[in-house]
């Protein structure tokens, strides 16, 4: 019930997708699901209980539909190309990008979160573009 609650106030703007099938690779039968993730803390991490509140979400979901689920912490481009070879059968905390579609179905958002950008009181920054803020 607390996690629940927990996933309800989060007020930040952060997609978080719920990649359900991958290039067929779940296959009609399989009782388990692959998922491949990286820690988000508080949301979701491997050091959390229950791999935190969205991750707990995600495997009772799964399991309501019938699947176990096994989750894979990695790093983040290591899930990416283990979604893309078919090595998971889905990885969540993906951000959407068009070209993801290629070999991934988005869910609806889950949680949000807003990304923004700190800086000292008094100091002038001046950008168009992210490109601007690098190095």
């Amino acid at each position: 019930k607390e996690m629940f609650s927990l996933v309800g106030k989060m007020k930040s703007r952060f997609l978080i997708a719920i990649l359900m099938f991958l290039n067929g690779s779940l296959s009609i039968g399989t009782s388990e699901v692959v998922l491949a993730w990286t820690d988000y803390p508080p949301y979701y991490g491997s050091n959390l209980e229950n791999g935190g509140p969205v991750g707990e979400i995600i495997v009772q979901a799964y399991k309501q539909a019938g699947y176990a689920v096994k989750l894979d912490s990695v790093p983040w481009a290591r899930g990416i190309a283990g979604s893309k070879r078919g090595r998971y059968d889905g990885i969540f905390s993906a951000w959407y990008r068009k070209e993801r579609q290629q070999w991934l179905v988005f869910s609806v958002p889950l949680a949000t979160n807003e990304i923004g950008i700190y800086k000292r009181k008094g100091e002038h920054v001046k950008f168009d573009s992210l490109e601007d803020l690098k190095p």
